[in-house]
């Protein structure tokens, strides 16, 4: 007899233990699954993929940062050892009341190279070759930067600014000129997106009159977009700018456009903009591309 009840306690202390065993198994299981994993989502065609924080930033290397399209600049820091060209083929401007003056810019081109991935990127600039009725030349080229000051949020829009040294040349009346320019995004939708730019210009000028001054301006740019397809963006923006000077005057103005994909790395645009004071040219267009070089 007591033998038998021997038997039967070592057989109830081994299944004990082995329940036991069993059951923090299955909870290091448990933990295992909810621990979490060094990887993000990254949405390609419409579909999550599991991808690595590398993964995504080789993904990413792919992608071409473009400014032109509107009156406004956008946001994006081209990424780093990468070359951008984009490239205004042809702005018409006409001023149809008063004097009737009309302006054309041929080939205006901005280079734009990546310095510190996401962060700042270099910029060269120029308006091109300049028509109107009296001359033709050359304009001023501007380097510059680009500079992410802050990331967009949940609650919070991007920040970032851009600066600009203008180098004259002597047939441009426009001596030269300093700015700050800043970049403030938020997107509202998956498709909807909201943009400002608040300008701060330093402009010396010489009206060929042996008289110099110096005009501070303060120029801005509302700028709401919506993304019809991947390839295909319509904007609308109202502009405008606050002058110092009485000779320059405040401008201000509304501009439609469009964005269109040729190709991964080359995008067309179509910008229209009208005048709706004295001090604004009544009617402009312009056209042009953005192409990635490497």
């Amino acid at each position: 007899m007591r033998f038998t009840l021997l038997i039967i306690l070592l057989f109830l202390s081994f299944a004990s233990l082995k329940a036991k065993s069993t059951w923090t198994s299955s909870l290091s299981l448990v933990q295992g699954m909810f621990e979490p994993k060094k990887h993000s989502l990254l949405m390609v065609n419409e579909h999550f993929e599991v991808r690595t924080n590398a993964e995504i930033s080789e993904a990413m290397g792919s992608v071409i940062t473009f400014e032109r399209g509107g009156i406004s600049d956008s946001p994006g820091i081209v990424e780093k050892n990468a070359l951008h060209l984009e490239l205004g083929t042809v702005t018409y401007e006409r001023s149809l009341s008063k004097s009737k003056a009309f302006n054309y810019d041929f080939l205006s081109p901005l280079f734009r190279f990546g310095l510190i991935d996401n962060r700042l990127e270099l910029r060269l600039q120029s308006k091109g070759l300049s028509l109107n009725r009296n001359d033709f030349n050359v304009s001023n080229i501007a380097p510059g930067f680009k500079l992410r000051l802050f990331d967009e949020s949940r609650y919070l829009p991007s920040l970032q600014m851009i600066s600009a040294f203008s180098i004259p040349f002597e047939s441009i009346k426009s001596n030269y000129s300093h700015s700050y320019k800043f970049l403030i995004n938020k997107t509202l939708t998956e498709k909807l997106n909201f943009l400002v730019n608040l300008s701060l210009n330093f402009d010396s000028f010489d009206f060929n009159s042996g008289r110099e001054f110096t005009a501070l301006s303060l120029p801005y740019v509302f700028d709401l977009s919506y993304a019809l397809t991947d390839k295909f963006t319509i904007l609308a923006e109202v502009f405008g700018s606050w002058s110092s000077s009485n000779e320059l005057g405040s401008s201000l103005g509304l501009a439609y456009g469009a964005t269109y994909a040729l190709l991964d790395d080359l995008i067309f645009d179509f910008t229209n903009y009208y005048g709706l004071n004295d001090a604004t040219t009544d009617f402009g267009v312009t056209t042009g591309l953005s192409y990635k070089f490497f």
